[in-house]
């Protein structure tokens, strides 16, 4: 089967200006302060930095990234993607988190200059934060979300095949810790092996503050905190806001429905009274 097309180009009014290509591909899975490496390059001079959160400030995000997922899925590998990436890309100086975390040997063959920063994390506290957090909901949740319209389909199939496919092997596998844990070893250890020479690679521990990263990148130290940001309780409160939100429309389709099958009741009552007098 051929590999498809890139999404074309379209007119980006929403997306950064300038760049001229990756000078940082992070290659830390979400979850190592991913979060708090965005503003951190942001605030050296590496924004804007493209996030997972900025999939959805492209129209046509979910789709490219989709076409990076037939990719994968079809050859194994999205290598010589170049104007698939230039689209993905445009504007941007820096990346980090998934899906772009994924595919971080293609990126580097892309940007051959860029330099790689790999997050990292305890690995008992990494697994109990991307359980509570990032895996993949439950069926119950997932079957409340597609039916309250919360859960767009091509965005999970797009989670699945840039995501959880090459991380750890599919969605069953991100919801097992050990099989999570697994991955998440496997993911680093393939990054520090990938990179040479190994003067392009920092592998950081975002708890460390400004002074390796800074001094990785040869850049002055800020005179503002290291960001902190999307703690898993920051986390779990948007998840809990999204999970209300799902249960509130959820009753509320169950009390149209109601209403729905009283009200025919009512009619149907009614003619037949009709038809009697």
């Amino acid at each position: 089967m051929s590999a498809p097309t890139p999404a074309a180009p379209r007119s980006r009014q929403f997306a950064p200006r300038g760049g001229g290509g990756l000078e940082i591909i992070g290659a830390g899975f979400g979850r190592t302060g991913t979060s708090s490496l965005q503003q951190a390059l942001q605030i050296l001079g590496y924004g804007p930095c493209y996030h997972m959160r900025e999939v959805f400030k492209d129209p046509d995000g979910v789709a490219k990234w989709n076409a990076v997922g037939d990719l994968l899925r079809e050859q194994g590998h999205a290598f010589g993607a170049d104007e698939l990436w230039n689209d993905i890309f445009r504007g941007y100086r820096s990346c980090c988190d998934a899906p772009a975390a994924l595919v971080y040997r293609e990126l580097m063959e892309r940007y051959p200059n860029a330099k790689v920063i790999l997050t990292v994390r305890d690995e008992e506290k990494w697994v109990e934060s991307a359980l509570g957090t990032i895996s993949p909901v439950s069926p119950a949740w997932n079957l409340i979300y597609r039916i309250t319209g919360l859960l767009n389909p091509e965005f999970l199939r797009m989670t699945l095949n840039v995501v959880w496919t090459p991380f750890c092997g599919g969605v069953a596998q991100a919801r097992d810790r050990d099989c999570l844990l697994a991955a998440f070893r496997a993911h680093n250890d393939q990054v520090r092996a990938h990179v040479v020479p190994e003067e392009k690679l920092l592998v950081l521990d975002v708890q460390e503050g400004w002074a390796s990263l800074c001094k990785f990148l040869d850049k002055p130290i800020p005179d503002v905190p290291f960001p902190q940001s999307w703690d898993s309780v920051q986390f779990k409160k948007m998840i809990a806001a999204k999970q209300k939100k799902a249960v509130t429309r959820l009753m509320m389709m169950g009390a149209g429905f109601v209403l729905t099958v009283v009200s025919v009741g009512f009619l149907t009552n009614q003619r037949r009274r009709w038809k009697i007098y």
